[in-house]
């Protein structure tokens, strides 16, 4: 980071704690879905291309950084107050994602066992039907064996 450290990393935790904050609104929208028995494909999708963004905005930060062997950036002129701050806000909104994504597990967890539970019950009672049907066996062949 060459110009203005300070400015560009809160530009860069606003940014990642904005990304966030939109992951955790899609994640609980998503919870709301399974629960009303939606598709879930749409949250699906929005929340990998979050991901995605998220991912691609740490490794452009990453990369302004320079390499490892350069060192940290001299950040003696950000106020510790502000930091702190902005770091809170991100793991205020992280931890709060994280208990969203574990709801949303179990919620999944949950519908993944009854959809388990309905296709043996249809496979059971598909398998009884069809062995009603059945003779038990394979039908007699008489072969004439007189000429």
């Amino acid at each position: 980071m060459t110009a203005d450290p300070g400015k560009r990393l809160f530009s860069y935790l606003s940014k990642k704690t904005s990304l966030l904050q939109q992951y955790l609104s899609v994640t609980e929208e998503f919870i709301d879905a399974l629960k009303q028995s939606e598709t879930p494909a749409p949250f699906l999708l929005k929340r990998e291309s979050l991901i995605q963004e998220i991912e691609n905005l740490d490794r452009s930060f990453q990369a302004r950084l320079g390499r490892p062997g350069q060192g940290p950036p001299d950040l003696s002129d950000i106020p510790r107050e502000a930091m702190r701050a902005s770091l809170d806000s991100m793991r205020r909104v992280l931890a709060e994602a994280g208990s969203r994504d574990k709801a949303l597990t179990e919620l999944a967890k949950e519908e993944s066992d009854s959809l388990r539970g309905d296709l043996l019950r249809f496979r059971t009672a598909r398998n009884a039907a069809q062995g009603y049907g059945k003779a038990g066996g394979s039908e007699p062949r008489f072969l004439d064996t007189r000429k």
